[in-house]
């Protein structure tokens, strides 16, 4: 049978790591003097029997304004979708990985990235699927100033992977509402 959990948790390296996260703080701490900073198995880590190749990350648009977001008044869905191809001979269940990483903006301390999806995919030997995740407010929220989940006008990464440090990443901005002039 294949195995199909992945790791709730980062496993550190050593103890004199402790602790570690895979979303920490962006505070641009790289390492140690004799080991790396990074975890010995990264949050979202799983093994398997056969490989995964993973393509880029695509959205439906670079762009949206806050109004996007808002069920009320909302345009269309933004979507991003991956290609996920069973390179191996044997069938596999994968756990696609959706992550989100606010690179600029926002009135909060950003974190390295946040789990904010997951879809899981049957592949025989050879197949390739399309993986879709709607990216809505709730996808792209964080804690604000004012201690509320909000969508904040900002660039985002959107990234996509098996394990939160084996992503590949694309660009999305989130643009101020237009104001409205009487």
């Amino acid at each position: 049978s294949e195995p199909t959990g992945r790791l709730p948790v980062s496993v550190p390296r050593s103890a004199a790591q402790l602790p570690v996260f895979y979303n920490a703080k962006d505070h641009g701490y790289r390492g140690y003097v004799d080991q790396p900073a990074t975890a010995r198995h990264p949050f979202g880590h799983g093994l398997s029997y056969t490989t995964v190749e993973y393509g880029a990350p695509h959205l439906t648009r670079p762009a949206a304004t806050l109004a996007d977001f808002d069920e009320a008044h909302g345009g269309p869905p933004l979507v991003c979708s991956v290609e996920v191809r069973n390179t191996g001979d044997r069938p596999v269940r994968e756990t696609v990985q959706l992550y989100v990483r606010r690179v600029l903006g926002g009135t909060s301390w950003p974190r390295v990235r946040e789990l904010r999806g997951f879809r899981h995919t049957e592949l025989a030997p050879g197949e390739t699927a399309e993986i879709s995740f709607t990216i809505d407010a709730r996808t792209l929220a964080s804690v604000s100033r004012s201690g509320e989940r909000e969508v904040e006008p900002g660039k985002f990464a959107i990234e996509t992977g098996p394990s939160s440090t084996r992503t590949q990443a694309t660009r999305f901005t989130v643009l101020p509402s237009p104001t409205t002039r009487a």
